[in-house]
C-alpha cells in the first residue's frame, strides 16, 4: 500500500483500488482486534473516496464526462459503504455465535439454543401429505385391429407380411434360380 501511494498520484485509480481492497480486508479481519480493524478500514475507505474525488476532478478537466460520471457513481457507492460501517444494521434471525460458544460455560448457550430449536420443530408436528399424492393409473392393455397387443409389444412377422401395423407391409420378392 505504501509503495503504491508513493509511486502513483492520489488521483490514480490504482491508489483508490488499493485503499478499497485494504479496507475490505481489515473489515473482516479478526486480528489484532475487530474494533481496531474497523476503524482502520473506515480510514482507508475514506481515503479511497478522496482518491476517487480527485480522479473526478482530473477527468472533468480532461473533458471525459462519461468516465467522470462513472467515478461519481463509485463515490456514492463508497459513501453508502462508509455509512453501513459506521451504523451496522442488526438483522433479525441472525444467530450470535459469540453467545453460543462464549461465556466460559462450555457451550451451554449452544445446547440451550439447540434444545429450543428442536422443541420448536417438534411442536409444529409433522404434516401428513399422503392424501395429496396422486397415484398413477396403470396403462390398460389395448388391442389393435389385427387383435395384437399394441401396448409395448413388438410386431410379429407372419409370412411375408408384418402383422401389427395394417398400413405397412414388407415386400419380399422371390428370386428365381437361373441355371
Amino acid at each position: 500500500m505504501e509503495l503504491k501511494v508513493n509511486l502513483y498520484e492520489t488521483s490514480n485509480p490504482i491508489v483508490s483500488e488499493a485503499h478499497y481492497k485494504l479496507s475490505l480486508a481489515l473489515e473482516f479481519a479478526q486480528q489484532p482486534s475487530p474494533e481496531e480493524n474497523k476503524v482502520l478500514a473506515l480510514e482507508h475507505l475514506e481515503s479511497a473516496i478522496t482518491s476517487v474525488k480527485e480522479r473526478v476532478k482530473v477527468l472533468e478537466s480532461e473533458g471525459k464526462s462519461k468516465e467522470a460520471a462513472e467515478a461519481k457513481e463509485m463515490i456514492d457507492e463508497l459513501s453508502i459503504k462508509v455509512d453501513e460501517m459506521k451504523n451496522p444494521v442488526k438483522q433479525e434471525g441472525v444467530i450470535d455465535v459469540s453467545s453460543m460458544f462464549g461465556g466460559g460455560s462450555g457451550g451451554s448457550g449452544f445446547n440451550e439454543m439447540l434444545q429450543a430449536k428442536l422443541a420448536e420443530t417438534l411442536a409444529g408436528g409433522a404434516n401428513d401429505l399422503t392424501e395429496l399424492v396422486r397415484k398413477r393409473e396403470k396403462p390398460h392393455e389395448t388391442t389393435g385391429e389385427a387383435g395384437n397387443n399394441v401396448a409395448g409389444e413388438k410386431r410379429k412377422m407372419e409370412g411375408d407380411i408384418v402383422v401389427g401395423s395394417p398400413g405397412k407391409k414388407v415386400r419380399v420378392e422371390d428370386v428365381e434360380d437361373e441355371g
